[in-house]
């Protein structure tokens, strides 16, 4: 089982595959980091955006990620809906205790 550390760490990995060479400040925003049962929902943006507040600055398609602390698989949400939707859809594909 995954601690928040472990997944925060996962998703560092992923945003340096992802997202390093295009925008070399993104960072987690800790502070949206949501807790679930199942694990966390993890927020990103760029340092410039998060120092500044300039929607210049901020990142456009950073859909948050989902890591699920039993399996430790990462689960991209989206951007079209709001996270609320995102969540319900992702836990609607877990088993049933």
């Amino acid at each position: 089982m995954l601690t928040k550390e472990d997944a925060r760490n996962l998703i560092i990995g992923e945003l340096a595959r992802d997202w390093k060479r295009s925008v070399p400040d993104v960072v987690l925003v800790d502070e949206q980091t949501m807790e679930k049962e199942w694990g966390w929902v993890f927020f990103y943006t760029s340092a410039r955006y998060l120092e500044s507040r300039n929607p210049l600055h901020a990142l456009f398609g950073n859909a948050p990620y989902i890591v699920n602390r039993h399996t430790g698989k990462i689960h991209v949400t989206g951007t079209a809906q709001s996270i609320e939707h995102y969540i319900a859809e992702y836990e609607r594909t877990l088993p049933r205790r």
